[in-house]
């Protein structure tokens, strides 16, 4: 049976200080203001736990900021207490990273900072990431390694994520109902991964009006004017 290595959990949906142009977050369906529970990401976890040995990196990450979560860090100790053996990454847009808020991420022991950034020019940055000041953002990336510089530790790499969230999707399982390797060896779950090994993705109906790459382009030619 297929166990994943890697773990998306989304800590916020609806919620977020950026109107980035490829994210879904407006879209009809997608519900708004929902921070989960410390309770219930917990419940998630547990259900994690009998796979933990083969678990490297669990992200916080959706369709919605996870640092405006005010209980961000008690979500980062949870997770170092279940999945003692595994990563833990926050995808994140920066821009909320106080000083304050760095320290209390970092003595939580978040391992990564995964910083979603498209450009380093302002105005191709400010045009995609909507409401996002660049320099603003890059301010509070370098507070961020400025106080994990100043301590000893090994925690809170930054990485660079470049992510475009569609707004089609489908249901490969609940993790509070179903085991984490039944959903992940599922039929539906089975039948993407065939596809996307076989570069056949556009041949699926969950990803078939996906016309983000071509916005990307136009993007980037636009930028490059």
């Amino acid at each position: 049976m297929l166990i994943p290595t890697v773990v998306d959990i989304e800590t916020v949906r609806g919620i977020c200080n950026a109107r980035c142009i490829m994210c879904s977050i407006e879209s009809p369906k997608v519900q708004p203001g929902i921070v989960i529970p410390n309770q219930v990401f917990e419940k998630i976890l547990r259900r994690y736990a009998p796979y933990a040995v083969h678990l490297i990196q669990v992200n916080l990450v959706g369709i919605g900021e996870p640092l405006v979560d005010l209980q961000v860090r008690e979500k980062v100790k949870i997770t170092k207490c279940v999945l003692t053996s595994a990563r833990l990454a926050i995808i994140t847009n920066a821009s909320l990273l106080t000083p304050v808020l760095s320290k209390n991420v970092l003595d939580s022991w978040c391992d990564d900072m995964i910083v979603s950034i498209d450009s380093i020019y302002k105005v191709a940055y400010e045009g995609i990431r909507i409401r996002l000041n660049l320099e603003k953002s890059l301010d509070c990336i370098n507070g961020f390694t400025k106080e994990r510089d100043s301590g000893i530790t090994t925690q809170g790499m930054i990485q660079l994520c470049y992510l475009d969230i569609g707004a089609n999707f489908c249901s490969l399982g609940s993790i509070l109902d179903q085991d984490l390797a039944s959903i992940f060896s599922g039929d539906i779950f089975s039948m993407i991964r065939d596809a996307m090994n076989e570069n056949c993705w556009q041949e699926l109906p969950c990803f078939n009006r996906c016309n983000i790459p071509l916005q990307r382009e136009k993007r980037l030619s636009a930028a490059l004017q």
